[in-house]
């Protein structure tokens, strides 16, 4: 059987491994002396380094923020002018309406200022009325006339004027945190006097719930 040894493969004369050990050597000795003769430009690597960044930041797309208005996005684009200043569209503001009838003869009593908690039917009835039906009259309106009819057919004498002097306590608590306001032309002089104002508000309630003055 021959002896392996004499075959150079194990221990430091494998000539494999030495010869791919020399072609590295010699490799980065070259690549080093090329280095040493050619040295490299530091001012050019940053510039160039500097437009790939530039080129980057360009491609880059602008987004524009879009304006709101009416409900609706607009682009925010800019128009040009005479001046040659750049204007944009704005979105407009919309007034709310108050709830509640309007002040009747400066009287606060006709200020709708508390919630009232009504049922479906009702809240959903009284806003059809005042946007179809009865669109001159606010849903405090409509409500206070289908009051005034229904204690005008159904109520007695009696009732009707256990009711107003009830009714006449009850304003004149609200009153005392709500004083009335009189009326006053351009001039300062005095058209109705708080007390004039509240007695119309009376002889209204009674005329509408068929009282007899």
């Amino acid at each position: 059987m021959a002896d392996i040894k004499n075959l150079n493969i194990f221990g430091t004369k494998n000539k494999g491994l030495q010869e791919i050990k020399k072609a590295s050597q010699q490799k980065k000795k070259a690549e080093q002396e090329i280095q040493d003769n050619h040295p490299p430009d530091i001012d050019t690597k940053v510039n160039i380094e500097n437009k790939v960044k530039e080129t980057k930041v360009q491609k880059i797309p602008q987004i524009e923020k879009p304006v709101v208005v009416d409900g609706q996005d607009i682009a925010d684009t800019n128009i040009d002018t005479p001046s040659g200043q750049s204007t944009k569209p704005t979105a407009k503001r919309k007034n709310k309406k108050g709830a509640g009838a309007p002040i009747r003869n400066f009287d606060r009593v006709h200020v709708a200022s508390q919630p009232v908690k009504l049922s479906a039917i009702l809240n959903s009835t009284s806003r059809v009325l005042s946007e179809k039906y009865l669109a001159q009259h606010t849903r405090d309106e409509i409500l206070r006339i289908a009051l005034d009819y229904y204690i005008k057919v159904t109520f007695t004498k009696e009732d009707k004027r256990d009711l107003i002097n009830d009714l006449t306590k009850e304003l004149s608590l609200y009153r005392e945190k709500n004083p009335t306001i009189p009326q006053i032309d351009d001039n300062g002089e005095i058209i109705q006097s708080v007390e004039e104002i509240e007695q119309t508000t009376i002889n209204e309630l009674k005329n509408n719930w068929g009282i007899s003055q």
